[in-house]
């Protein structure tokens, strides 16, 4: 539903100062850092030395270099219990954001600006994430945060102009950002005009939810989908889950995954199976065991508890999903689901 406030003639489609201020102003800030320091402090600080003294952070951008020397400032005083860090030793430039430093560095008593060792380990901890992320910091013996110079071909130094060619991409980075920045700052544009003309959206500055979108009408059926659901009606009418659980069963032996983590079974596979069949129809359709074992199938409730303990692991589960997910990929026919394999996933 639609807010029931005008847009005026003079509102302007641009973030209000007040609004942005809340959002992302000095006392949000204080807000959010204050919520994870009592996490960080309470519980997960405990685990950073660990961390530290198994990792090894490297960066091959010299620019980035004061977030390594914080983590080792950081893994220097790792056995220490002082509070605050010396000004002087505590790399700052490169680590702290402008709008981070009061929260960070703050006078004593007597008027000397130290550092807060809490708040530093925090603001360090973010910067460390952001870097990792677009591999500008990786780690020693890493896979996904490997040194990134690892993912470019051997003879790129070589060949830099070829591939550049085959990716379509420019040689120098600010013809690529220039360009990027241009089709943005179009869509940007085109966004603002367009949604002050679109007649199902409402945007008001004194609403609690500024922009207001009508919901989408549901789209036709595709008549393919239609047809479908009436072949598979016609050729299995009224056919229940657990019937096609066991069927899946009888072609794939999907339940000779499970295995007991018991020394021994005592149970024949034939009775084992048959309760495997009936946990996994509960679980997988939230029906529970407990409804299930009351549909007078001659297993109790504590026999279907007992067989998800002892049978239903996780590596198994996914051994069993593979054997079922395997055999739908064998039978399918690529010219209706074509080669791709997200048409198996449900």
């Amino acid at each position: 539903m639609f807010l029931n406030i005008e847009i005026s003639p003079t509102t302007q489609f641009a973030t209000e100062p007040v609004a942005e201020y809340r959002s992302a102003g000095p006392g949000y800030l204080r807000k959010v850092h204050s919520v994870v320091r009592a996490s960080y402090g309470g519980h997960y600080r405990r685990i950073l030395p660990l961390i530290l003294n198994t990792l090894r952070f490297r960066s091959n951008n010299a620019q980035h270099q004061p977030v390594i020397e914080a983590i080792d400032l950081i893994r220097r005083y790792r056995d220490s219990r002082q509070v605050y860090f010396s000004l002087d030793e505590t790399p700052v430039e490169g680590v702290l954001r402008k709008n981070m430093r009061d929260i960070v560095v703050a006078p004593d008593s007597q008027g000397v600006e130290r550092v807060n060792r809490i708040n530093y380990e925090i603001v360090v901890l973010e910067a460390l994430r952001a870097k990792l992320r677009c591999k500008e910091i990786w780690v020693e013996g890493a896979d996904k945060f490997r040194n990134p110079d690892e993912d470019l071909p051997a003879d790129y130094a070589d060949n830099r102009t070829e591939y550049y060619r085959r990716l379509d991409l420019p040689l120098r980075y600010d013809d690529f950002a220039g360009s990027l920045k241009s089709t943005m700052t179009d869509a940007l544009a085109e966004l603002n005009r367009s949604l002050r003309k679109d007649p199902t959206v409402r945007i008001s500055a004194a609403a609690r939810h500024a922009i207001s979108v009508t919901p989408l009408e549901a789209q036709k059926e595709p008549c393919n989908v239609a047809r479908l659901k009436t072949e598979i009606q016609d050729r299995w009418p009224n056919t229940g889950l657990i019937d096609v659980l066991k069927e899946a069963d009888l072609r794939l032996a999907f339940t000779q995954c499970f295995k007991t983590a018991a020394d021994r079974q005592a149970l024949s596979q034939s009775e084992v199976q048959r309760r495997l069949l009936l946990c996994l129809y509960g679980l997988g359709t939230n029906a529970g065991l407990k409804r299930v074992s009351a549909g007078r199938l001659g297993v109790s409730y504590r026999e279907l508890l007992y067989t998800r303990r002892r049978f239903l692991q996780r590596n198994t589960l996914r051994d069993a999903i593979a054997t079922v997910a395997n055999g739908i990929f064998a039978v399918r026919l690529p010219e209706i689901w074509g080669e791709g394999t997200t048409s198996c996933a449900s």
